[in-house]
């Protein structure tokens, strides 16, 4: 079983970027609806945050990234 390690708009994801099973009664965009927004923009930063922005971008709904030096290091450490 995958472990959620963040979301995009409630939709959770696992490192690997595979979304996983929603919630029952969870109000949110589809994944459709992200996958075609002209614009996605994530920001985040942090060491507690780099597994969850690995696998936010290996999603591939995020077109734009807004972090500090230091956690995109980690982010390219990562891969």
């Amino acid at each position: 079983s995958a472990t959620a390690i963040g979301d995009v708009a409630t939709h959770f994801f696992d490192i690997d970027g595979r979304f996983l099973k929603l919630y029952e009664n969870t109000l949110c965009v589809s994944k459709e609806q992200l996958r075609n927004a002209k614009q996605t923009i994530a920001i985040a930063s942090g060491d507690d945050q780099v597994e969850a922005i690995v696998g936010a971008l290996r999603t591939h709904v995020v077109d734009t990234l807004i972090t500090d030096e230091y956690t995109a290091r980690k982010i390219l450490d990562h891969q």
